[in-house]
């Protein structure tokens, strides 16, 4: 009987060439290696040819969408109030002097500690309403609102400014006009921080402007990852933030 292969007479001795040749075929030979032993080159990928570790000691992500409030600091003061609504989490001024609400998360003292000598960036969606005349003040930032150690944004009386303190003075640039009076913009802010180096602060996915002074140092209020307060100063209005998102990455 004949030598068969795939249903086709084939002499034996072309079988065995076929069965032991080594090459890859002729259309694909400029694309392998000679031997087979095909490798990948990653040598000149970013990082020294790989890829940063997201959950490695050095790196930091924190995300929330606000589903909960569990394991945050909530502070209600006057008759401020912090609820959860339409897939946000709303801070409001009932309409009294010196109406206040906070929400602030650290990190757990067991995590990795996150110091300000690491690149640091974060990105939040959110809503800003405020009545004509209202004194509010409305702070979104990480790490310590005030001249505490911080970077981030403030609006006040209508303005968005960047932000960003040493703990010992703090710098600020004014970014846009919400209102003169009323206001009810919602915005996606983004700050970016290069340690001893600069802010840079985004509006709606576009650079506006940057910081270069009274950048944050060391390890103190680094490890206060958000940091969200609003406050209604002295003519009894109403103001709101209500944020959806906020999330933080931090690595070398």
């Amino acid at each position: 009987m004949g030598n068969f292969f795939l249903g086709f007479p084939v002499a034996r001795a072309k079988i065995a060439d076929m069965i032991s040749a080594t090459a890859p075929p002729s259309s694909h030979a400029s694309q392998h290696e000679k031997d087979g032993a095909d490798e990948i080159d990653i040598t000149d990928l970013p990082g020294g040819g790989g890829i940063s570790d997201l959950y490695s000691d050095d790196n930091l992500f924190f995300q929330t969408f606000f589903q909960s409030l569990d394991n945050s600091k909530n502070v209600e003061t006057g008759s401020g109030t912090i609820s959860l609504s339409d897939g946000r989490v709303r801070m409001e001024a009932g309409g009294a002097i010196n109406d206040a609400a906070e929400i602030y998360r650290d990190l757990d003292y067991l995590a990795p500690a996150p110091t300000w000598s690491k690149t640091r960036k974060f990105k939040a969606r959110l809503l800003m309403y405020a009545d004509a005349d209202c004194l509010e003040e409305l702070w979104i930032i990480t790490g310590r609102r005030g001249t505490y150690k911080h970077f981030g944004f403030r609006v006040a009386s209508g303005i968005l400014y960047g932000t960003c303190s040493n703990q010992v003075s703090r710098s600020e640039v004014a970014l846009e006009t919400l209102g003169a009076g009323y206001y009810s913009e919602e915005r996606v802010l983004e700050a970016v921080f290069t340690p001893g180096s600069k802010v840079e602060f985004y509006v709606d996915g576009s650079l506006i402007d940057e910081l270069t002074t009274t950048l944050p140092t060391g390890a103190v209020s680094a490890e206060r990852l958000i940091s969200l307060y609003m406050f209604e100063g002295a003519n009894s209005k109403y103001c709101e933030l209500a944020i959806s998102q906020f999330k933080l990455y931090q690595a070398e």
